[in-house]
């Protein structure tokens, strides 16, 4: 874990009108990364896969975003199971 913020704004949500916050733990993408979210977790909404059936994870993670050094790749929105990408340029599409 790279650091801990507190926000009102984040992908997809918006307290800035409440006296809500999110709290977003920053991660650092590299091989360990991807190593420890295909050991836990079946998909991009951080599901496990139980006895056969896709289940909501116990984890504490979700609505896992990634960004490169300047900008937004790759949203999501777990208990939504929505999904938006951002590619950089049209060969990363």
């Amino acid at each position: 874990m790279v650091k801990k913020i507190r926000v009102q704004k984040w992908f997809c949500y918006d307290f800035s009108s409440t006296d809500q916050f999110l709290e977003i733990n920053i991660y650092k993408a590299m091989g360990s990364t991807q190593n420890i979210l295909q050991k836990y977790f079946f998909d991009i909404f951080l599901r496990e896969q139980k006895n056969g059936r896709m289940v909501n994870s116990t984890q504490t993670l979700e609505n896992l975003c990634i960004f490169t050094e300047t900008s937004l790749l790759l949203g999501t929105v777990t208990h939504e199971y929505m999904c938006h990408v951002y590619p950089p340029n049209e060969t990363v599409g």
